[in-house]
Order: structure tokens, then C-alpha cells, then sequence
């Protein structure tokens, strides 16, 4: 059985940033935009023993009721006892543009007992057993309706999408 784990998701990016031995500088709530959740967020960590794409990630996830943990769960959770050591941790959910304009994920990584640093990881990455990724369950992986939408899209689609809804001025 999978183990999970519930966390309060974090919504504000600056609140945590002295919680982390590192943050990427162009990590900011205003590039990284969390959504307003007030829920406690279940979620599980996925690891895969082959190099695998986004792609066939999400695709994986999709079969299995998953989807990407929210951002807001990821530095929740990379910052709990409970982040795996020596792991770096993605929950492809949203895409970002790094201050070189190039598509990234947010990520953290834990290094032993206390280093833990605030990352974006490139999109177009081949994802060796290094990486595990953060997921929850889809409640809408059955049903279609305009909350959903993004999800059945490809990840080039959603990538346009998103980049389509970007403020050139963020990127200043």
C-alpha cells in the first residue's frame, strides 16, 4: 500500500523562504503564484526505477487516478519531516519561466537531516531515479468540466497555454 501523507499547504512564498538553506533567487510570489488553498492537501511521493519523460509521467499519473500535487503541497511538504532524504522532488503541475525565459517546474531538495533548497527544474527533462514526484488523487480524473480542462491536454499544450497567460512584465 501507498503510504500518504497530509499537509496544510503553504501560501505564501516569502513566509518560508528563511525555512529553506536555499532559495533560487527568482523564486518569488509574484513569479511563483500559489493558489488560495485552505484545505489540508493529501499526497503521496512516486518514484519510478526508469528514466521516464513529463510526459509519460503525467501519463502514468492519469491511469492511476493521480495527479500533480499543487505547488502550494510541495513546500509544504518539502519542508515536513516526512520529505524523503536526498531527494530531489517535482510536482509537475504548473510551468514557470526561470529569469533566462526558459520552462521550468518548482522542485525541492532535501539533503540529509536539515539542508533543504528551493529549486525550478526544466521541463524538458529526462527523469532519472534521482527524482520523485508529489502527487494526489484526482477527484476529477473521470469527469471533464472546465477546472479539468488543462488536464487533457498534452504537456506542449498546457506549456503553450500556460506561456500564453504570462506576464512579460513578471519576467523583468
Amino acid at each position: 500500500m501507498t503510504k500518504t501523507y497530509t499537509v496544510q499547504p503553504i501560501h505564501d512564498i516569502e513566509s518560508v523562504k528563511d525555512r529553506f538553506s536555499y532559495v533560487y533567487s527568482h523564486i518569488t510570489n509574484k513569479t511563483v503564484p500559489l493558489e488560495n488553498i485552505t484545505t489540508p492537501t493529501t499526497v503521496q511521493v512516486v518514484r519510478y526505477d526508469k528514466t521516464m519523460t513529463t510526459e509519460e509521467i503525467l501519463e502514468d499519473f492519469k491511469s492511476k487516478g493521480l495527479k500533480p500535487a499543487s505547488l502550494n503541497a510541495l513546500i509544504a511538504f518539502g519542508l515536513s519531516d516526512d520529505m524523503p532524504r536526498d531527494t530531489w522532488l517535482v510536482a509537475p503541475s504548473s510551468v514557470f519561466l526561470d529569469r533566462d525565459g526558459n520552462r521550468c517546474f518548482l522542485d525541492v531538495f532535501r539533503d540529509g537531516d536539515s539542508d533543504r533548497e528551493l529549486f525550478m527544474a526544466g521541463v524538458g527533462n529526462v527523469w532519472d531515479g534521482r527524482w520523485a514526484f508529489l502527487c494526489e488523487a484526482d477527484k476529477d480524473s473521470k469527469k471533464l468540466n472546465s477546472s479539468s480542462t488543462l488536464d487533457t491536454l498534452s504537456l506542449e499544450k498546457r506549456i503553450e497555454k500556460l506561456e500564453s497567460l504570462v506576464n512579460p512584465e513578471l519576467l523583468k
